[in-house]
């Protein structure tokens, strides 16, 4: 499964399962719940993005930025924010992205 495949908003089954499909293992009752606890805030970026809320972004972006660097003595946090930051701009561009197709441009 790719990226491009989920549908949003975002579900903890879909997103896990794809999540899991990647690494290659199942992952721990901790670890789904450090996923889920996500969810909103990569459906809410999405939703952000159909709006065309840049501003929403560039402030999601820098608390990120301040979280990852605030981990950097933490390797398995600071892939994990970065892997979290990635998804937010990634559901930021795909909301905008359909809202566009949505009208025609």
């Amino acid at each position: 499964m790719k990226k491009e495949d989920l549908s949003f908003p975002l579900t903890a089954e879909a997103y896990i399962a794809y999540q899991e499909a990647g690494a290659g293992c199942e992952f721990d009752k901790n670890m789904r719940e450090a996923i889920e606890a996500w969810l909103p805030v990569f459906n809410n970026s999405y939703e952000e993005g159909k709006c065309g809320d840049r501003q929403a972004l560039f402030d999601s972006i820098k608390s990120l930025d301040e979280f990852i660097s605030r981990s950097k003595d933490e390797p398995i946090l600071h892939d994990f924010l970065s892997v979290c930051k990635m998804w937010v701009c990634y559901a930021w561009t795909r909301g905008n992205d359909d809202a566009r197709k949505a009208v025609g441009t």
